[in-house]
């Protein structure tokens, strides 16, 4: 079903908890973290109608809704690969932010679980955004409106990030190998 937005954003849940008796899902997103001080911007003025401002950015964020190909959707694990190859600069990097969404918009078929990927229509990401910094209460957060469409869980990035996530872990053992004199054990976990 088509979502009510052109923009969605990919959140993949993370931990579970309990808000005032409603079941909640920590998820998280990718955003892009502008580290260094951009050219002289301009913003536009709310009170006077063709005016701007003249700012100096010195850095900000943005949230990552789709790969750089231009796609709808993260479909292999070599777009998020060069998301970070491309972004992850001394300019800018990648981070993580987290937002705080209701599992009753979560709940299709069943109910989520830890590294499956939603997207969220822009409306409803704005209303849980806005939650997560105290800029909207439970009770709103909850009576956003939800048309069809706008959460929907999304099987192919759930494949995608979950295969960049091993990748990751591999890599990190690969590149620190723990030094059997100092290092915790670590073992992977039971193969399913």
């Amino acid at each position: 079903m088509e979502s009510r937005s052109a923009v969605s954003v990919p959140v993949s849940v993370d931990a579970a908890r309990s808000v005032e008796d409603v079941e909640m899902v920590r998820a998280v997103f990718f955003v892009a973290a502008i580290t260094d001080a951009s050219p002289a911007q301009v913003l536009p003025s709310a009170t006077r109608p063709g005016a701007t401002v003249p700012v100096l950015l010195l850095g900000g964020l943005g949230v990552i809704h789709r790969p750089l190909t231009g796609g709808d959707r993260f479909r292999h694990v070599d777009e998020v690969v060069e998301l970070f190859a491309q972004l992850d600069t001394d300019e800018s990097l990648i981070e993580f932010e987290d937002v705080w969404l209701p599992v009753a918009w979560l709940v299709t078929q069943r109910p989520p679980e830890r590294g499956d990927v939603y997207r969220i229509a822009e409306p409803v990401f704005r209303a849980a955004y806005r939650y997560r910094v105290a800029m909207l209460g439970l009770a709103d957060l909850l009576a956003t409106e939800i048309a069809a469409g706008d959460v929907a869980y999304s099987p192919v990035e759930t494949e995608v990030l979950r295969a960049w996530s091993a990748r990751q872990i591999v890599d990190a053992r690969q590149m620190y190998p723990k030094d059997p004199r100092r290092a915790l054990a670590y073992t992977d976990p039971p193969p399913a």
